[in-house]
């Protein structure tokens, strides 16, 4: 991944300020802050992080990651939510994202649970090494 791309393919029923980042063949994000959903509670959320699997072990979600954290704190963000499985909880750990108890609702009976982490965009930003 050389440059991180940023594009806003759509506008949803549902979300509002939906990017994503380098939709490539190595990897995406996506940021969505809800509207008549759900999660329509005000707070942006990080979605589906993805790196194809010859991919991973570079970087790359931390520095998609981190370009998401980046967005949205331009769009007003001061926190930025995600749901994952507790066995993704080290590596969200290590970018400052905490477990905040909260279980997701909205995973199907019989699914394997995933809980909510988050993290104060300028906590973040402070423990980026100075360029």
């Amino acid at each position: 991944m050389s440059e991180v791309t940023i594009t806003r393919p759509f506008i949803s029923w549902y979300c509002i300020n939906q990017f994503v980042i380098d939709k490539s063949r190595q990897g995406s994000v996506r940021i969505s802050k809800f509207i008549n959903h759900e999660q329509a509670d005000g707070r942006t959320w990080l979605c589906d992080v993805y790196v194809e699997r010859g991919f991973r072990h570079q970087g790359i979600a931390h520095r998609l990651i981190e370009t998401a954290i980046r967005v949205a704190r331009k769009h007003g963000a001061t926190a930025l939510y995600l749901y994952c499985y507790k066995g993704m909880f080290p590596f969200y750990e290590s970018l400052g994202f905490r477990a905040t108890g909260a279980e997701n609702p909205n995973v199907p009976e019989g699914q394997k649970p995933q809980y909510e982490m988050m993290v104060p965009i300028e906590d973040y930003l402070r423990q980026l090494p100075k360029k």
